[in-house]
């Protein structure tokens, strides 16, 4: 008895990526890698990351940065290392920029950036 082969369709959207709810964010963040900083600004954020707009970097670059941001009505710096997860270079879905991975992200802001989210959502 022969099978029949079925085609699976084609998403033309990638696949999520998410494993932790995010929330829109509109802040300054600033990242320092070495001696240089640069100043990006944040679309969105979870307890696990941001995504920097206009950052274009290679993912799964051994570059480690620090961010530094204030979340909205925060006066806490948060101060958090990250590497980059993925890179968005296209604009159908969101702006171009890239999504950085939080490094040794404190439990004391961790639990700031959840109270950030829970209350916008």
């Amino acid at each position: 008895m022969p099978r029949s082969i079925l085609k699976k369709k084609k998403s033309k959207q990638p696949p999520e990526r998410r494993v932790y709810r995010s929330a829109l964010a509109n802040m300054w963040v600033r990242e320092e890698i070495g001696d240089y900083y640069f100043l990006y600004k944040a679309i969105d954020i979870s307890e696990g990351g941001i995504f920097l707009e206009k950052k274009i970097a290679k993912p799964n670059d051994q570059t480690h940065s620090v961010l530094k941001f204030t979340l909205p009505k925060s006066s806490r710096l948060i101060t958090v290392g990250g590497t980059i997860a993925f890179t968005n270079v296209s604009t159908e879905l969101r702006p171009p920029g890239s999504g950085v991975k939080f490094i040794n992200l404190s439990l004391q802001d961790k639990k700031l950036i959840l109270k950030y989210i829970n209350q916008l959502h």
